[in-house]
């Protein structure tokens, strides 16, 4: 009897990892960031980076200034967020100013797309 690939974990994560490419941003601590905040930061960080790599998806890092030169922007998230409203005017993902991480994302992975 043939199972539904989403039933099948493995066959799932395979076909996932079927020519995928992580495009992670290539960060560090922030100068007067607590001690706290930065571990927990460094934390997810870490587990981000080791998933992707437990699941043997080629990943390439990218700083954030490489990929904000690429869309003109600056340090500025609201920038990113107008950006990605402008690529993806549709959607309501971007609609909120705290939604400037999310725009951030999809401007990264769409670097991703993109250039490598």
């Amino acid at each position: 009897m043939a199972q539904d690939k989403l039933s099948d974990g493995a066959s799932f994560v395979d076909d996932l990892k079927a020519d995928s490419l992580a495009v992670v941003e290539l960060v560090h601590s922030m100068p007067k960031q607590g001690v706290a905040s930065t571990f927990k930061f460094g934390v997810a960080y870490g587990m981000a980076r080791g998933t992707i790599a437990a699941m043997q998806i080629p990943m390439v890092l990218v700083t954030p200034n490489k990929w904000k030169k690429f869309y003109s922007l600056s340090s500025d998230k609201e920038q990113a967020r107008a950006r990605a409203i402008q690529y993806w005017p549709s959607s309501d993902n971007f609609r909120l100013k705290k939604h400037h991480g999310r725009a951030e994302a999809a401007l990264l992975a769409k670097y991703g797309a993109e250039m490598l």
